[in-house]
């Protein structure tokens, strides 16, 4: 279960990153002009796994800081308190029921999903998906195939991001819902992971 969120989540959270579009079709205009309105961002998080019977079986809370270009911090309180960590080079996926902490470098966990839009400044990329809108719902379709059906942020007209949804063609789906949220300045102190005594660290990047 833990593999299950580690990888859909970390999909998820480079949606917030800064992402440059050449495209001049209007939804995809306004998605550009709403991301670039997220600099730093903090919120609270209520986060479900949802199987393709459609029964949760995952929940939990916790709290999330974000900074532009690829920066973020992501505490998961309940049900097992875990922290995704990245400078944009590096991620640090900590467990704390284990004591144990996951290195890995972000381009190896984040190629060839939406993430690098948001972190990579080639417009190229772009198109790899279909993007279409419905009101504040901006849906991106992977037009190679892949194993995810789609991925959804509603974001409105403020740039406040209330929901991020990933779907597999497996019918799982990971549901993100933000509540709580805040514009504010971070220090960049706040996306480097600091080891403790006793910490089991397994570094992945070679």
């Amino acid at each position: 279960m833990v593999n299950i969120i580690i990888k859909t989540l970390i999909k998820c959270l480079f949606f917030f990153n800064l992402i440059q579009i050449h495209d001049l079709s209007a939804q995809n205009i306004t998605f550009k002009n709403r991301i670039a309105k997220i600099h730093d961002f903090y919120s609270n998080f209520r986060q479900q796994i949802i199987d393709k019977s459609g029964e949760i079986i995952q929940s939990g809370i916790g709290e999330i800081k974000i900074k532009k270009v690829g920066l973020f911090n992501w505490h998961l309180m309940y049900p097992n308190e875990i922290k995704i960590i990245s400078n944009s080079k590096t991620i640090w996926f900590h467990d704390y029921l284990t004591n144990q902490v996951n290195i890995f470098f972000s381009k190896d966990i984040i190629k060839d999903t939406p993430c690098v839009l948001f972190t990579n400044k080639n417009s190229k990329l772009f198109k790899k998906y279909d993007i279409f809108k419905k009101q504040d719902y901006f849906l991106l379709f992977p037009k190679d195939n892949t194993t995810v059906k789609y991925y959804s942020i509603c974001i409105n007209s403020n740039g406040i991001i209330k929901k991020i949804e990933l779907v597999e063609k497996s019918g799982f789906k990971n549901i993100v819902y933000f509540f709580g949220q805040k514009l504010q300045k971070f220090n960049y102190d706040q996306f480097i992971f600091t080891s403790s005594p006793g910490l089991t660290i397994d570094d992945k990047r070679y």
